[in-house]
């Protein structure tokens, strides 16, 4: 190799290592085993490679990279004879996938601004975070930021304080409308990930991912929201996920819910709940790459 060669291929191993897991978490969703997830990945690395043009930034990369690993998901559920209704629907899924990707880099370096101002609670703008109690930091307690320089430390909450709910959380609102959902004519699926790291890995962690979509303009959902998610046109799933003691550093988990045709707003929650064990000492935790 040349060294004109040799600077493109460290150019295109740092992009490639930059959205790598996101673009497993990406894969991953849409097929059925780690096996598949793995072959479908080997494929999207050689056409990257082979395809790749030194002259891409950051954000460029990871709109084809998406784009790329979709074609290649598809292309292996054709070789598996995945055709006909099951293809269609996973092509409207897959689609929204990537845009969703793309929408959401409006926040992706927020985490690296020691200075951001973040609402109390649900956010008044789109991409900008809301918090209960949560601090911009950089690596602090023997933990390193899991992408970039900075990491958001939900505080913990003692549970002798007197608030309604003791989950550290923190609030995202996505604009559906930019999403042109206008050809999709059956539900499509999103897929919110995020990666969790207790700062005391002695005792177990609970993690929460929450998402909303509602009928209504961001402006108008994030007005009064709590008492919208009580009604019934309002999408909503939840899941909680486990951390058992011992198990150190950063844990990645993904919820994928339906999104219904009419939906102008996501709204998304990520937080850390209190253990079951009241004699626990409430600890902090933290969140990265969302």
């Amino acid at each position: 190799m040349t060294e004109h060669d040799h600077k493109q291929h460290d150019h295109f191993l740092r992009l490639f290592m930059e959205h790598e897991e996101s673009l497993r978490v990406f894969v991953r969703s849409l097929l059925f085993s780690r096996d598949e997830e793995r072959e479908v990945m080997q494929e999207v690395a050689i056409v990257l490679w082979r395809k790749f043009d030194a002259g891409m930034n950051s954000s460029a990369f990871c709109r084809w990279a998406f784009g790329v690993a979709r074609m290649e998901v598809l292309a292996f559920r054709r070789d598996r004879h995945a055709i006909g209704t099951a293809l269609a629907t996973m092509c409207s899924s897959c689609s929204l996938a990537v845009l969703k990707k793309i929408a959401m880099s409006v926040y992706e370096s927020g985490m690296e601004n020691a200075g951001m101002v973040m609402d109390r609670g649900v956010p008044h703008g789109v991409g900008q975070w809301g918090a209960d109690f949560a601090t911009v930091v950089t690596a602090e307690n023997g933990v390193q930021p899991l992408k970039g320089q900075g990491m958001l430390r939900l505080e913990a909450i003692p549970r002798d304080k007197n608030v309604k709910n003791l989950a550290s959380r923190v609030y995202q609102v996505l604009d559906l409308r930019s999403l042109a959902m206008n050809g999709i004519v059956s539900d499509a699926e999103v897929l919110v990930s995020a990666s969790f790291c207790p700062a005391n890995a002695d005792v177990g962690s609970r993690y929460l991912i929450r998402a909303f979509a509602l009928k209504e303009t961001p402006e108008q959902a994030t007005k009064g929201f709590w008492p919208k998610t009580e009604d019934d046109g309002v999408v909503s799933v939840a899941q909680r996920f486990e951390v058992s003691p011992g198990e150190r550093g950063w844990h990645t988990f993904s919820l994928k819910m339906s999104l219904p045709l009419g939906a102008q707003s996501l709204v998304f929650i990520l937080g850390a709940v209190p253990t079951e064990d009241m004699t626990a000492e409430a600890s902090q935790h933290y969140l990265d790459d969302v």
